[in-house]
């Protein structure tokens, strides 16, 4: 079981420049959330070429959360599966016992409400992903794409100028919306994933064949949008077997706090470190 760190776009400064522009971030994966800290105090900092990276030394000033809020998604797409909320459900009742903090259940539609930061994710990072292939390459290699891949060039090919334009500037929305929700004092709960499995081919659900990268699998796609910190901690087994990873989202520069928080739930919840019937790699 791993922790992800998601920063804060400008943390770490972007070497090379990658597909999807100023939505995407590098980032620590690690075994443990000290080990996230250190990977973290190592990555961030400026980079020749990126115009948008903050100056290094970054500011981590520490400090825990005084509020917390919880959604099952962060945009309105239906309820969870009943074995991903009932992981959530005792996270959540695990995270009041730990840290001592009341948890206030929020609607999805209370967070976003300029428009639907999913689908605006989709729409922007389709479209610069297949730039950055070129189309001539995609239209002449489409057949030998993952199903998936194939899904997002056709999906691309049939959004014209104006609704990418109308996405990025909606982004500025969301930034202030989900900027006021927080604060400077709370996180944001959710599931990382709201699914239970995908496949190795890239399909969610095998009585269905859908492909596991619709807008209603991830909680993730609205962070890339607005730049906000989110960490995924560890956070039980779901019944398929795979493990259900909690995010935490903190203000924005707040990377101090999502790792607190993430830290504050390790030593209260803690996690294997390796797979089972494997050894602990040690120095």
């Amino acid at each position: 079981m791993l922790v992800g760190l998601k920063t804060t776009n400008v943390v770490i400064g972007l070497e090379p420049i990658t597909e999807w522009t100023d939505l995407s971030t590098f980032g620590p994966l690690a075994s443990t959330v000290a080990d996230a800290r250190l990977l973290l105090d190592i990555e961030a900092g400026p980079v020749p070429g990126d115009p948008s990276a903050l100056p290094y030394p970054f500011p981590m000033p520490g400090g825990m959360q005084t509020r917390a809020l919880a959604a099952p998604r962060l945009v309105d797409l239906g309820p969870l599966p009943d074995p991903v909320q009932d992981a959530f459900d005792a996270a959540l009742a695990a995270f009041e016992r730990d840290t001592g903090l009341p948890v206030e259940r929020i609607k999805p539609s209370q967070i976003f409400r300029a428009g639907n930061p999913s689908e605006d994710w989709m729409v922007t990072c389709a479209l610069e992903h297949v730039h950055r292939f070129g189309w001539e390459f995609c239209e002449t290699n489409l057949e030998r794409f993952s199903p998936v891949f194939r899904d997002v060039v056709e999906f691309a090919r049939k959004r014209p100028l104006d609704e990418y334009m109308a996405a990025r500037r909606r982004r500025f929305e969301y930034v202030r919306e989900l900027d006021l929700l927080l604060g400077d004092d709370a996180v944001l709960l959710t599931p990382t994933n709201c699914f239970q499995t995908m496949r190795p081919d890239g399909v969610r659900d095998e009585k269905t064949g859908q492909p596991g990268e619709g807008p209603d699998s991830y909680n993730t796609d609205p962070q890339n949008i607005t730049g906000h910190p989110a960490i995924s901690v560890p956070a039980g087994i779901l019944s398929a077997g795979v493990p259900f990873g909690l995010q935490i989202t903190a203000p924005r520069f707040r990377d101090d706090m999502a790792l607190s928080v993430a830290e504050v739930w390790e030593r209260t919840n803690p996690w294997p470190l390796v797979a089972p019937g494997y050894e602990p790699f040690t120095v």
